[in-house]
């Protein structure tokens, strides 16, 4: 999986679109009018199929996801200015499943909410900024 995204992050890197025409394959590139690239994205049949990330207009890493069909599907991340998590969710088709995660900058998790295709199966559990369990 590793190797995919590298090869992925280069071709992405190396021009602004790239189209595969057998497959109908797309490579996307989009920038801030200061020249600062603000996202870059798969799309099969124009529509975001794979790794798709975003900036910000100071060329700070925003967030990134996962689509297939134009559906999230895959890890959603979102980023502090600092570079660190912090947010993070799982979806498959679209729904929410698995463990919703908030972070504090320290790294620390602030919270926690578990979903089954977009239903909570649990009450939230929250923690301070030091990791102590809030009841």
């Amino acid at each position: 999986m590793k190797i995919k995204l590298i090869i992925y992050i280069l071709l992405l890197l190396s021009c602004s679109t790239i189209k595969n025409n057998k497959n109908n394959v797309k490579y996307e590139k989009i920038f801030y009018d200061n020249g600062k690239i603000q996202s870059i994205s798969m799309k099969i049949n124009n529509k975001l199929d794979g790794y798709t990330k975003y900036w910000d207009m100071n060329g700070n890493l925003v967030s990134e996801a996962i689509y297939f069909n134009n559906i999230l599907h895959g890890e959603w991340k979102e980023y502090s200015i600092n570079g660190k998590i912090i947010h993070l969710i799982n979806y498959r088709y679209g729904l929410k499943d698995g463990s919703e995660l908030w972070f504090y900058d320290n790294g620390n998790i602030k919270s926690e909410q578990v979903y089954k295709n977009s239903e909570k199966t649990q009450e939230i559990i929250r923690w301070d900024i030091n990791g102590e369990l809030i009841f």
